[in-house]
């Protein structure tokens, strides 16, 4: 409603609300800011029972020898910790509210890596990364998927750079979407389209998911399979 009122910039309670919270003490406890600022990736690990005691004695011999290190949390360090999950995942669009003058739009994809993957950031070409501002990486451990979030320069295309970003991603094996199947966005590949064709033979369920044909009985989608 405030936008629409002329007195007050886009986006008025955002920016407020991050000016409001400059003025209050941080809310991470210090140890944690202190690691925030000492390793660039963090792994939150939540251990019950038995089950301590083997992960502080897994980290502590894995550390001996890899880069990194870890600590146990308190009980209100670990409250903290996975509350902060919560404001990792909105981080770019309270970026792109407060900078909107500058930040075209937030292009956010969920991508898979294989299991046995170990380069796990891709490396952009410059006719990408320079069209960004920011990359935000966040995602779930052992399943291998990352939520990564791209906030977009001023003037961009953000379709085409989606389209390009997703060109480059098919050339890597990388899985895109991961998380939350094809809709009606994602060409869904082959396998998937045997998959759908074999549950719904006559197309009937969800006509035109992973930008397949919407005709009756998957005719047109069968036709343009044999003269690809």
């Amino acid at each position: 409603m405030l936008d629409k009122v002329s007195l007050f910039k886009p986006h008025f309670t955002d920016r407020f609300m991050q000016k409001l919270g400059g003025v209050f003490p941080a809310h991470l406890p210090e140890r944690m800011k202190t690691w925030r600022d000492k390793y660039p990736h963090h792994l939150l690990l939540k251990m019950a029972g038995d089950g301590i005691d083997e992960a502080k004695a897994w980290l502590t011999e894995y550390f001996k020898t890899a880069e990194g290190d870890f600590f146990v949390c308190t009980a209100e360090e670990g409250s903290k910790a996975f509350l902060h999950r919560f404001a990792a995942a909105g981080a770019a669009i309270r970026y792109h509210a407060v900078h909107a003058d500058e930040v075209e739009d937030i292009l956010a994809l969920d991508i898979a890596l294989r299991r046995n993957d170990e380069d796990w950031f891709e490396e952009l070409p410059p006719e990408i990364g320079d069209k960004l501002i920011h990359r935000l990486y966040y995602g779930h451990f052992m399943c291998h998927v990352f939520h990564q979030d791209y906030i977009v320069k001023k003037g961009v295309d953000v379709h085409e750079l989606k389209e390009q970003m997703l060109a480059l991603f098919a050339g890597t094996r990388r899985a895109v979407p991961a998380e939350h199947n094809v809709g009606h966005l994602y060409k869904a590949p082959d396998t998937l389209r045997q998959f759908y064709k074999a549950n719904d033979p006559t197309n009937s369920m969800n006509p035109g998911i992973g930008k397949t044909t919407r005709r009756k009985g998957w005719a047109e989608d069968d036709s343009a399979q044999e003269h690809g």
